[in-house]
């Protein structure tokens, strides 16, 4: 991610000079609608700073780095079970009815 020309991009958030946060987010092609979208690959908050907003504060900076990039919306996906996450996922967007899948 220090590598400007990698298309892997991160945000992180400190407190007291400590990462305590993180996201990785990247440009998504979406050629159907002929458009780029943005896609989080990661949002992260180390246990002991788990609800206090830290991970609505990433996304809504990636909402502010996927307008300044002209993407009209950020997708990504998470675990079925991870609760605590999706209880802020869906304050702060829209959930889809997509499944994933995977090809090995």
């Amino acid at each position: 991610m220090c590598d400007k020309n990698h298309e892997v991009n991160g945000l992180v958030y400190e407190v007291d000079s400590n990462i305590v946060g993180f996201a990785h987010y990247r440009r998504m092609p979406r050629p159907l609608r002929g458009q780029d979208i943005g896609f989080l690959d990661d949002l992260f908050v180390d246990t002991k700073y788990r609800g206090q907003k830290i991970g609505e504060k990433l996304i809504n900076k990636m909402k502010e780095i996927s307008k300044s990039k002209g993407w009209n919306l950020v997708r990504w996906i998470t675990h079925n079970d991870n609760v605590r996450a999706k209880s802020l996922y869906d304050r702060v967007a829209k959930k889809t009815n997509w499944d994933v899948y995977e090809l090995k």
